[in-house]
C-alpha cells in the first residue's frame, strides 16, 4: 500500500501541485560485478520542468582510495508522475530492474511507514542532512528500507571507505551519507508541503497570544477546512496546547504561555492530513519577552562643543523576587533560585573541614614514621 499512499499525497492539492519528480540515483560498481543501488532519493516538483532521461552527474565514475575495487556514480532523471509511480513499483518489486539495457541490483526492499519531516528543525530529526532540501512547510517522506544491506556492506563494513565516498558525493548531491549509514541501499522519495504558507508574528506587548496568516495556493480551489495544531515545550513536557479553526488571512493564536519553544501544524480535515509545520520563529518570542524586560529613561549628555543633547536610554528592569509586589509564576520559573538554610550550610561545611583536617593529621603520622625508620609505612585505608 506504501505506493498507492505515495500516489494518493502527489495527488492531494492540500498538500501541493506536483507536475514531475527529480530522481537521483547513486549507483556503485564492486570488481567486475552488476552495478548496484547505493542510494536514491526522489524530490517532486511543482515546477513543470523539461523531463530528461538518465543523465550522468559525475563526469565518470569516482574510484575510492579506502577501497580500490569500489567505484561509484551519481545519476539523475526528471519524470514524470505516473512515470515515477511506476518506476518506483518496478524497484520495490522483488528481483532486478533492466533500465537503460543495464543491470541494477538492490537488496531486499521493504516499505516502512511514511513521516512527516517538520520544516527546519535543529538536529532532531534523523533525516536532516540527508534530504536535498529543508522545504518551509514541512515534508512527507516515503521510504523503501533494504533490510539486508548486501551489497552496501563494502561500504558498511569498512568506515574508512564510506567516509571518503561521503565527502567525494557531497561535491555532486548536498547530503551526508555517512551519518546515515542504515540508509545505504534504500530508497527515499521526498514530497513537500508547498500548497500552504502559515506566518507568525506578535500580536501586541501586552499579550502572549500571536497573530498569524494563512495563504494556500491558487491552485487549491476546494473547499478550506484547515486547523491550527499548536503547542509549546519546556523540558520535554507540553505546556500550551491549542487546536483552532483556521480561515484564509489572519489568525490568532491563543497561547497562554511565553515559557518554552513553539511548534504548529497546519492539519487537513478533509483528507486528514498535516499540509505544513513548522516551529514558532524565535525572535518573535524574544520581542514579545524583551517587551517586558526593559524601561525607558532619558539621559542628557553634554558634546564636546558645549551643547546639550537629549538621548534616549533602554535599561534592563531588575527581575528579583523579593519584594516584589507581582508575584506572577511565569517570573518565578523564569528567576528561579536555589534556598538553603543556614544550619545545614553551616554543618557541611563543618564536616568537609574536619575531613580535611583528618587527612592532615594521617598524612604528619605517616612522615613522622617514615622520619623515624627510615622507610617507607603503608597503613590501609589512608590515602597518601
Amino acid at each position: 500500500m506504501t505506493v498507492e499512499s505515495m500516489e494518493r499525497i502527489l495527488a492531494m492539492p492540500s498538500i501541493g501541485n506536483f507536475k514531475c519528480i527529480e530522481f537521483f540515483e547513486v549507483i556503485g560498481i564492486k570488481d567486475n560485478n552488476p552495478p548496484f543501488n547505493i542510494f536514491s532519493l526522489a524530490v517532486a516538483h511543482e515546477t513543470d520542468l523539461p523531463l530528461t532521461k538518465k543523465e550522468k552527474i559525475t563526469p565518470k565514475l569516482i574510484k575510492l582510495k579506502a577501497d580500490k575495487s569500489l567505484k561509484f556514480g551519481v545519476f539523475k532523471r526528471i519524470v514524470s508522475i505516473e512515470d515515477f509511480v511506476n518506476i518506483i513499483s518496478d524497484l520495490v518489486t522483488p528481483g532486478t530492474n533492466k533500465d537503460d539495457g543495464n543491470k541494477l541490483c538492490y537488496g531486499q526492499l521493504k516499505g516502512i511507514p511514511p513521516v512527516y519531516v517538520p520544516a527546519l528543525e535543529r538536529g532532531k530529526n534523523e533525516f536532516l542532512g540527508l534530504l536535498k532540501n529543508n522545504f518551509f512547510g514541512g515534508s512527507h517522506l516515503f521510504e523503501w528500507f533494504d533490510e539486508s544491506k548486501e551489497y552496501v556492506a563494502p561500504l558498511i563494513d569498512n568506515f574508512a571507505a564510506l567516509d571518503e565516498f561521503s565527502e567525494k558525493l557531497q561535491e555532486y548531491l548536498p547530503v551526508k551519507i555517512s551519518i546515515h549509514s542504515d540508509r545505504l541501499g534504500n530508497i527515499v522519495v521526498q514530497i513537500s508541503c508547498a500548497a500552504t504558507a502559515f506566518t507568525i508574528k506578535r500580536r501586541d506587548k501586552h499579550s502572549h497570544q500571536l497573530l498569524s496568516n494563512l495563504a494556500v495556493s491558487p491552485h487549491f480551489s476546494g473547499e478550506i477546512n484547515f486547523s491550527g495544531i499548536l503547542w509549546r515545550e519546556q523540558h520535554g513536557s507540553i505546556i500550551d496546547f491549542q487546536k483552532i479553526s483556521l480561515v484564509i488571512g489572519e489568525n490568532i493564536i491563543p497561547f497562554q504561555q511565553i515559557n518554552g519553544s513553539g511548534y504548529y501544524v497546519i492539519w487537513d480535515e478533509n483528507n486528514q492530513i498535516i499540509c505544513s509545520g513548522g516551529q514558532v520563529p524565535s525572535f518573535v518570542e524574544s520581542v514579545n519577552f524583551s517587551m517586558n524586560l526593559h524601561e525607558y529613561n532619558q539621559r542628557i549628555f553634554k558634546l564636546p562643543n558645549g551643547k546639550e543633547k537629549r538621548i534616549n536610554i533602554f535599561t534592563p528592569i531588575s527581575q528579583s523576587q523579593i519584594g516584589n509586589k507581582t508575584q506572577d509564576y511565569r517570573n518565578w520559573v523564569r528567576n528561579r533560585f536555589l534556598k538553603i538554610k543556614k544550619q545545614e550550610l553551616h554543618d557541611t561545611l563543618k564536616l568537609r573541614q574536619f575531613k580535611r583536617d583528618m587527612r592532615k593529621e594521617a598524612l604528619d603520622f605517616i612522615r613522622e614514621l617514615i622520619e623515624k625508620y627510615g622507610k617507607m609505612v603503608f597503613i590501609f585505608g589512608i590515602p597518601i
